[in-house]
């Protein structure tokens, strides 16, 4: 049903007032897939119809159709064509592991109806901005989270600005969380506010 978006290498990282400058680029991308993924933000075909045109796949959707989708603790829907983390009953309240990877999100709002999620995969998706990522604070257990190759991720300050919103985090991308990252990540952002309030 759908194209896949152009991949684009990962560009270098750049100065903070110079990232700003590009931001509203950074956030249209449809950009970047890790090799022997899927395109991570794909787009309709405008010439034929698609089942999903008129009725975005949603979370609850996808539960309802796949019974191997959940195993109990853990919930499976890599690249389902899923736009939206929608309500989905109560038996699935108690999962810790959800993997929602090469999909077509734009937010993460709904997440935090799974109130022990301790693991969340949303690599390849299509969250392009930080208040996106707002809902992750209400994942008070989750330690593991990947947002690769969303168009966030290439936004300036990007790991604090997660961190802000999910300070018990332990992982993110792969990468530790290190202590100079807690110790750091609110003088950081508000020095980049300061710097915001001056352009």
């Amino acid at each position: 049903f759908f194209s896949a978006c152009h991949v684009r290498p990962r560009p270098p990282a750049m100065p903070l007032a110079q990232g700003y400058a590009q931001r509203s680029l950074a956030a249209k991308a449809h950009q970047h897939k890790s090799a022997g993924h899927a395109g991570a933000c794909r787009r309709h075909r405008s010439a034929s119809p698609s089942p999903l045109r008129a009725k975005p796949m949603r979370l609850s959707h996808v539960l309802r159709d796949s019974v191997m989708a959940c195993d109990g603790t853990r919930i499976s829907v890599v690249e389902k064509g899923i736009r939206e983390i929608d309500a989905v009953p109560d038996r699935y309240s108690g999962i810790e592991t959800l993997f929602a990877s090469n999909n077509l999100l734009t937010s993460l709002n709904g997440v935090g109806q799974f109130a022990r999620l301790r693991v969340l995969s949303v690599a390849n998706n299509c969250i392009a901005r930080f208040p996106d990522l707002d809902a992750l604070a209400e994942c008070t257990d989750l330690r593991i989270l990947n947002l690769e190759y969303n168009p966030v991720s290439q936004l300036p300050n990007y790991r604090y600005h997660v961190l802000s919103r999910v300070p018990h985090l332990r992982n993110l991308d792969s990468k530790d969380i290190t202590k100079h990252d807690r110790q750091h990540y609110e003088h950081i952002l508000h020095k980049e506010a300061r710097m915001l309030d001056m352009m």
